[in-house]
């Protein structure tokens, strides 16, 4: 909803959305049935005007995010 707002108003291709995650979680759970901080986390550009769009890395392995150290 926000990007249409910014195309309806033509501001759209004036704006960067940068969206951070501060942390990624563990895939597997721990001993009381939650997760731990993990070793991964998505950052999201959104614009009309980058100049390459798309993914810029290969997700992360999820069947090793376990076995890495934070």
């Amino acid at each position: 909803m926000f990007v249409n707002n910014l195309k309806k108003n033509n501001t759209f291709k004036d704006t960067l959305i940068l969206i951070f995650s501060k942390f990624g979680r563990r895939v597997q759970q721990n001993a009381v049935d939650g997760t731990d901080y993990g070793a991964a986390n998505n950052v999201f550009l959104i614009g009309e005007n980058l100049k390459t769009k798309g993914f810029y890395n290969d997700a992360s392995d999820l069947s090793i995010l376990d076995k890495m150290e934070i």
